[in-house]
């Protein structure tokens, strides 16, 4: 082999090798953004999750604060009437009046927020659990005022 058919195959070798190193070096390179992008959705499905949960946890402590309340205050309406058939008194007979603030939309938005896909699927069983018994809770009570309304409320001024 002459030094130019050497010369020749050695560039030759040298031109792929080079190419082979770029093509390697851009391999990893477009590897290396994949897992950097995926990392950075990581964090934030981990962020939104967070914030997500916080908030769960802000309304359901504030719920029930205000739940223990309304509770505390019927248990006193209620033994104050009971006190007082107990000595024999009459007590005041008044109408079920039942206000909520319940909306029956914000488990649907939170779950639409991405919480189908950032909360585990026992939070968002629990979120539809309380969804229901909420649902189911409001209206017994809805029926309970309207009976309320077509029963009592017509005779409350009558002397009998």
């Amino acid at each position: 082999m002459s030094d130019l058919e050497h010369a020749g195959t050695s560039r030759w070798k040298s031109l792929v090798l080079d190419r082979l190193i770029e093509l390697v070096i851009v391999f990893i390179s477009v590897y290396a953004a994949f897992l950097l992008n995926a990392y950075q959705i990581r964090q934030g499905e981990d962020q939104r999750r967070a914030q997500l949960l916080s908030y769960l946890l802000e309304q359901t402590t504030g719920n029930s604060a205000q739940l223990h309340k309304t509770v505390s205050d019927y248990d006193r309406s209620m033994n104050t009437f009971l006190d007082q058939l107990a000595k024999g008194e009459m007590p005041p007979i008044d109408t079920l009046s039942w206000a909520t603030s319940y909306n029956e939309n914000d488990t649907g938005w939170i779950l639409e927020a991405g919480g189908l896909e950032l909360l585990n699927i026992r939070t968002i069983a629990a979120l539809r659990e309380v969804d229901t018994v909420a649902r189911t809770g409001l209206a017994i009570m809805l029926h309970y005022q309207k009976l309320s309304d077509e029963l009592i409320a017509p005779h409350l001024g009558d002397q009998s």
